[in-house]
């Protein structure tokens, strides 16, 4: 990752105008401790800039070559898998390996009708923040692509900084129907604003 130059950053797609990037940290709210600030790490991918900015047809990979063995902590499991296998190397996402740090016995992934993989709760190929990544149903994965996470209403008079005044995750979060933290954890990683002039007039239900 080093090598790579991954970094913490947001997608400009996953933010519905009129707020923009360099706007959402700044944000004060009501509802500590979800603030400008708290929105912004929640949304920030660990990615490749250049992934960010031109989504890759497929997940990005490593490759493990029998004949290129650059890491000797697998180098004895490769051979005997690639033999087993008549294969001549291994293919890896990049996520799966995410997933393996923080779940040390993962089950068998597959994209399948029915089936457990790896999902992106930031729908973007090439994360690998812990927080983003997660094991769940193929169905349930698919369906993120067409909602987004949360609906923040924000109180905004004339030129004064934006201040949340209501919070509402989307179907994923919801579903959970638990506290507003566990929701928030669960749900996409992507913000749709309302802005009011009226702080305390509720604009949806």
């Amino acid at each position: 990752m080093k090598q790579l130059k991954y970094e913490r950053l947001i997608s400009d797609e996953h933010l519905s105008p009129p707020l923009r990037n360099g706007q959402l940290k700044g944000l004060k709210s009501i509802l500590l401790p979800y603030n400008g600030s708290f929105f912004a790490e929640w949304m920030s991918c660990e990615i490749r800039k250049k992934h960010l900015d031109k989504a890759p047809c497929q997940r990005p990979g490593l490759t493990f070559q029998q004949n290129i063995l650059l890491i000797p902590s697998v180098t004895k499991k490769l051979i005997e898998f690639c033999d087993l296998n008549s294969a001549e190397d291994v293919g890896v996402q990049i996520h799966h390996i995410t997933l393996r740090s923080m779940v040390p016995s993962l089950p068998l992934l597959s994209s399948g009708k029915g089936s457990e993989g790896g999902s992106h709760l930031c729908d973007t190929y090439g994360c690998v923040w812990k927080q983003h990544v997660i094991i769940e149903s193929e169905e349930i994965n698919q369906s993120r692509q067409t909602y987004f996470g949360v609906l923040l209403q924000i109180h905004q008079s004339g030129s004064d900084v934006g201040c949340i005044v209501k919070i509402k995750p989307y179907l994923h979060g919801r579903k959970l129907n638990t506290n507003l933290h566990d929701q928030l954890k669960y749900s996409c990683r992507k913000i749709q604003v309302v802005i009011s002039e009226h702080e305390h007039v509720e604009l949806y239900k």
